[in-house]
């Protein structure tokens, strides 16, 4: 989790309360914030990834006179009259941009390093090291409205780079600027770099680099420009909104929209605070927490909170989030924030109305039997993560496409969906262990999720054991009689019916059946996916569906599954 620096004076300023580490302590802990050490004046604060807000004193500060306080947090926002263009140019580089205004500032050496901690921790966090979104903050006083964004050749920007006296072109920035270094592979093959221009050409930033020295906040700013630009507009818009507000908190609390003019002859005013409201009965709130809690006082602590509540029956309220918060979801996520105002000390423990004993489950059981049978074959388990990508699911092993379970926010590109089978996996491993030596046995039992529209969740998991050998010679007898070993272990009379699959050798490879139902694969893999797993030496390797044949084992080998 994220850990911020703030100076102790500061939040006492900001809060118009004296402070001590302890009470800060007492009040930050049950939003799950923490207070990893502390340096004299300056505190380190652990605080929760869900609560971006809070990356800075600023966002700190709100919280401590939310709960200790009992104040609101209110900001002042209208529609101003700065706009800025968006060229189509954009579209294939990064297409998303939002922007606001802050006036009338007052700040010091502290308040522009919490500015400046606030842009680089949402960048690290929410916007994937700058690759969903980028983060800019400017003097506003240097530039010349309006705005425009556009897409330029890297030949055609020339500027000075924030903490350098030199100006340089774009190709120079990506090639000696730190920033430039660290980030140049975000524009890697893009023809055209985006930039953020004012009336005078005057440059702002090259996003998602780095910003324009000449245009750096100062304590001597009193009016902010924030620009935010990326990938994912949800993202964009949710950055400027927190990096407004907190800016704000140094100032009148007043933000000023501006007005983006998009290619197709549309507009809209930024940031866009339009929040979804949650419909939650009283009564869900009482049974989640336990507690009788008063109607009056959820709505009256929310609304100093800074949410929007409508009362829309006796038993129902309308519940919406300020629009700078990212943490709601679902009901659940009002009744947390309802737990937190009341205060967890303040909740009475209870004992479980019934007492009971934990078991494994079935499919636990079975996976362990399978196991034990496997590391007695002289198969050696791995561990691997359920988490994986199209490329080695699909590409490299010539699978079709299928439609899997994607991550919506993934942390890497290596990381972006669910496996549904487990053998590109075990490949993958392979490949990474070409050094180690041979014969190569290795298994894994584990869960795979495959898309089923029908389910609750929409999806549902399957146990597999996926088994592979790599050697210098290699048959199709080799995996065969581990898999019937394993078969005849639990009772099960197991057959093979030929079947033809692009990842495996015609003629070398057969669906796995048990009283005719297809359990599974095996088969010698097609040389083609091993050249694309980077593997010199053959590979075979058959793939069981644990889930489909647990009713046949708890059927005809009964007593594995007694005592446990």
């Amino acid at each position: 989790m994220p850990i911020i620096e703030v100076n102790l004076g500061d939040l006492e300023r900001l809060t118009g309360m004296t402070l001590t580490v302890d009470k800060l302590q007492e009040i930050i802990f049950s939003t799950k914030c923490e207070i990893d050490s502390v340096s004299e004046d300056t505190i380190f604060i652990e605080v929760s990834a869900d609560r971006p807000d809070l990356f800075s004193a600023e966002g700190i500060a709100r919280l401590i006179r939310t709960l200790h306080l009992g104040k609101s947090s209110t900001y002042k926002i209208r529609d101003g009259e700065v706009t800025l263009t968006v060229d189509s140019s954009v579209k294939d580089a990064r297409p998303f941009i939002a922007c606001a205004i802050v006036r009338d500032l007052s700040l010091d050496e502290e308040s522009v390093k919490q500015i400046m901690q606030l842009q680089e921790k949402l960048h690290i966090t929410y916007c994937r090291n700058r690759s969903k979104a980028s983060i800019g903050v400017y003097d506003l006083d240097t530039l010349t409205p309006p705005f425009k964004y556009v897409a330029l050749p890297p030949d055609q920007i020339n500027f000075k780079p924030l903490g350098y006296s030199i100006e340089m072109t774009a190709t120079e920035i990506l090639q000696a600027t730190e920033k430039g270094m660290e980030y140049a592979h975000l524009l890697e093959g893009k023809p055209k770099y985006p930039l953020l221009l004012d009336s005078k050409d005057t440059v702002l930033s090259m996003p998602p680099i780095i910003n324009s020295e000449d245009t750096k906040v100062t304590v001597d700013t009193t009016n902010v420009f924030i620009d935010v630009t990326g990938m994912h507009w949800k993202t964009v818009n949710k950055m400027l909104s927190i990096m407004a507000v907190n800016i704000s908190e140094r100032g009148r609390g007043e933000i000023e929209r501006v007005k983006i003019i998009l290619p197709e002859n549309k507009s809209i005013y930024t940031p866009v605070t339009d929040e979804k409201a949650f419909k939650v009965d009283i009564s869900y709130i009482r049974k989640m927490l336990g507690v009788n809690v008063d109607k009056k006082f959820i709505e009256d602590k929310l609304r100093a909170h800074g949410f929007t509540v409508e009362s829309i029956s006796e038993n129902k309220l309308s519940i919406t989030p300020p629009f700078y918060r990212v943490d709601f979801l679902h009901p659940i996520d009002i009744v947390e924030e309802v737990a937190i105002i009341y205060g967890y000390n303040n909740l009475s423990p209870e004992p479980p109305k019934v007492f009971t004993f934990g078991s494994l489950t079935d499919e636990t059981v079975l996976s362990r039997k399978v196991k034990d049978i496997m590391i007695g074959l002289g198969f050696q388990e791995i561990c691997s993560f359920t988490f994986t990508n199209r490329d080695i699911l699909f590409k490299k092993t010539l699978r079709s496409e299928q439609d899997v379970v994607e991550v919506e926010k993934p942390i890497s590109l290596e990381y972006t969906v669910l496996r549904d089978r487990l053998f590109p996996i075990l490949l993958d491993f392979v490949s990474k262990n070409a050094h180690a030596e041979l014969p190569q046995k290795i298994f894994e039992v584990g869960d795979v999720v495959k898309v089923d529209l029908k389910h609750e969740t929409k999806a549902k998991n399957f146990r597999h054991v996926c088994a592979m050998i790599t050697d210098d010679t290699l048959s199709f007898e080799a995996i065969q009689a581990p898999l019937f070993a394993l078969m005849k272990t639990l009772n099960l009379k197991v057959s093979l019916k030929p079947l033809t699959k692009p990842y495996f050798i015609e003629g070398r490879a057969a669906e796995v059946l048990v009283d005719g139902e297809s359990i599974g694969e095996i088969g010698e893999v097609n040389p083609e996916v091993l050249l694309n797993f980077g593997i010199r030496t053959p590979v075979a390797f058959f793939e069981v569906n644990l889930t489909a044949i647990l009713p046949k084992v708890k059927k005809k080998f009964p007593y594995i599954f007694y005592g446990r």
